[in-house]
């Protein structure tokens, strides 16, 4: 076994003979050409979102706000419809009862 201090300064060394190794600098050159290829051109698909996705988003966004909008304004206004036609059917028909009460009692 080698003392600690011979192993400390042969270090270096090792590691600079590993870096200049045949295996050591193809598989880097490897790496390195794919981490590269990767990144140094992005696709178009993700330039595209990058680009348009924040406003395609907000489109989006403010057309199922203004759909809501329009669908619970419509319900509303036919649900006013809807009670004003039966208050006016409830209406004529207390009038009629009114009205036959008062012919039962002549």
């Amino acid at each position: 076994m080698l003392p600690g201090r011979l192993l400390t300064n042969a270090a270096p060394a090792l590691r600079l003979a590993v870096r200049q190794s045949p295996a050591f600098r193809s598989q880097s050159t490897i790496i390195s050409r794919r981490w590269n290829s990767s990144s140094s051109e992005p696709s178009a698909y993700s330039s595209f979102f990058k680009t348009f996705g924040r406003p395609i988003f907000k489109v989006c966004l403010m057309a199922v706000f203004t759909y809501q909008l329009v669908f619970f304004g419509w319900t509303k206004l036919e649900q006013d419809d809807i009670k004003s036609d039966r208050q006016a059917e409830v209406s004529a028909l207390e009038a009629k009862v009114k009205e036959l009460q008062e012919g039962k009692k002549e």
